[in-house]
């Protein structure tokens, strides 16, 4: 009996030997598998990360292509009576808005108009080359129809002819004839340059 006893026990311990070696290969795989799902899970969080940075970046780039679009869409060469036009090299011109006027009995008329208006042009030259104001043009319409200038001397209605230096202004008078109840539209430019845009008032007087 005591042989078969001994017997049963070096069986016994190879075979409880296997178990623990068992168990402990089931729990490293466990642990190399939770290994590999955190490692999974951090990747997964990185990308995430990542793109998250790629598409907050791209935010601002819109925006500031929205901005240049609106700006670039707001750019008019029409504007109110009242307001300045300046030009690339700071050339600068004022319309004011037009009030009633009434020619001298010297003044020489567009005879198609019974009515007439005067505006006051304010030139300021920013350039820094001196300016000759007779390189300046205006010319109008009124409703379908091309308004003539006034020449009225008596009165203060001429051509400008003065110079005019860097960082100075000249202000003079133009008049001209228009139809109540049209629009009256007035176009300035400058010849002394070929590649000036031109500069529109217009409004219904």
């Amino acid at each position: 009996m005591k042989r078969l006893s001994i017997v049963a026990a070096l069986i016994a311990v190879p075979l409880f030997a296997g178990c623990n070696s068992t168990t402990n290969v089931s729990s490293s795989s466990s642990t190399s598998s939770s290994a590999e799902t955190q490692t999974s899970e951090s990747s997964s969080a990185e990308s995430s990360s990542t793109d998250g940075s790629a598409s907050s970046s791209e935010s601002p780039a819109a925006s500031e292509s929205s901005e240049t679009s609106a700006a670039s869409d707001g750019s008019s060469l029409t504007k109110p009576f009242g307001s300045t036009f300046t030009w690339d090299d700071k050339l600068a011109v004022t319309v004011s808005k037009p009030v009633p006027f009434t020619p001298s009995e010297y003044a020489v008329t567009d005879s198609k108009f019974k009515k007439f208006v005067k505006l006051t042009v304010v030139i300021k030259n920013g350039t820094d080359k001196v300016y000759e104001s007779f390189n300046f043009n205006e010319s109008a319409t009124s409703g379908d129809q091309q308004t003539d200038k006034v020449f009225d001397s008596a009165k203060g209605i001429e051509l400008p002819t003065a110079k005019i230096l860097p960082g100075k202004s000249l202000t003079y008078n133009v008049a001209y004839g228009y139809t109540p109840g049209q629009d009256f539209t007035l176009t300035v430019n400058s010849m002394d340059r070929f590649d000036r845009a031109d500069g529109i008032y217009s409004g219904k007087l």
